[in-house]
């Protein structure tokens, strides 16, 4: 699982926790929910602080902030905190509605290719039960159904030799 955020930017494509911050503040955007909703609020305020510290002059985080603001009681004593950090590694506590309990640990990876952009990794412990959820998780992704896969393989009509 991977998702990347881009430093100083709050825009509709942007992942990591602009997207936490853009579902917190009703949009859908994936079936993972956090399972320690308190710590990841406030991380995710703290990230956004520190954002908006990095660059005070960005109109779309401004907003976020602003919409955020007016939707959550929450949201508006987080920020009021003023905390601010990084989440470079670390472990999320998820919940999947199919699996249940997912620990996964994460790190971040600053892609030097392209300044500014962050890449950040999940992985599960191998033989964990989280391993075993993702694992189940993709072999549903993995498996076409029944209607999608005859729809590809359909004969195709054939042409007769002309003589």
């Amino acid at each position: 699982m991977c998702s990347g955020v881009r430093n100083g930017s709050c825009s509709s494509s942007s992942a990591g926790a602009v997207a936490s911050a853009c579902s917190w503040a009703g949009s859908s955007g994936g079936c993972l929910y956090p399972a320690d909703w308190d710590k990841v609020a406030s991380d995710v305020v703290a990230i956004l602080r520190t954002q908006a510290g990095r660059d005070p002059y960005d109109r779309d985080l401004s907003n976020l902030v602003g919409e955020l603001s007016t939707r959550s009681e929450l949201f508006r004593t987080l920020w009021a905190a003023h905390n601010v950090r990084t989440h470079d590694t670390g472990t999320k506590h998820m919940h999947h509605p199919l699996v249940g309990e997912l620990d996964l640990s994460f790190e971040a990876m600053e892609l030097v290719a392209d300044p500014g952009l962050t890449m950040f990794v999940h992985t599960a412990e191998p033989a964990s039960k989280a391993e075993q959820a993702l694992n189940l998780l993709a072999s549903w992704a993995a498996t076409p159904d029944q209607e999608t896969a005859d729809a590809h393989h359909q004969e195709q009509p054939r042409h007769e030799r002309r003589t």
